[in-house]
């Protein structure tokens, strides 16, 4: 269990290197398959680097839950949307400066994993 989650996480953070934009995302389809997401601008989260543990995620589709984990597994936030919503204010308790994998659930049970760093709180 915990080789494939470091397999998954070196899979994601390769592919967010690659690419040309901070914008890299990966969508699971409900059919567990994974595949490149054609609609990554459809997502934006701001302001990047993440100062203060407080940022925004904002989509055109409707966000239903929110769970954030740092590069190790660690879970530091989760969120479940009765009311999905397109725009989503996030503020973390305290996170330390690095890296950290967004998994964002829309109402359609499509899933997005996006990274953001963070530069800590001050």
């Amino acid at each position: 269990m915990k080789s494939l989650f470091l397999i998954l996480a070196a899979f994601v953070i390769s592919s967010s290197l690659f690419a040309q934009k901070d914008s890299t995302a990966l969508a699971l389809k409900s059919s567990n398959k994974l595949s490149a997401s054609d609609n990554s601008t459809s997502v934006s989260i701001y302001p990047v680097p993440v100062k203060d543990g407080q940022f925004t995620i904002k989509s055109i589709k409707e966000i239903s839950s929110v769970r954030i984990t740092n590069i190790i597994g660690q879970e530091i936030f989760k969120a479940n949307y009765n009311n999905p919503e397109k725009e989503i204010q996030v503020s973390l308790d305290n996170p330390n400066r690095g890296m950290y994998i967004v998994v964002i659930t829309f109402t359609d049970r499509t899933r997005l994993v996006k990274k953001i760093t963070t530069e800590g709180t001050q």
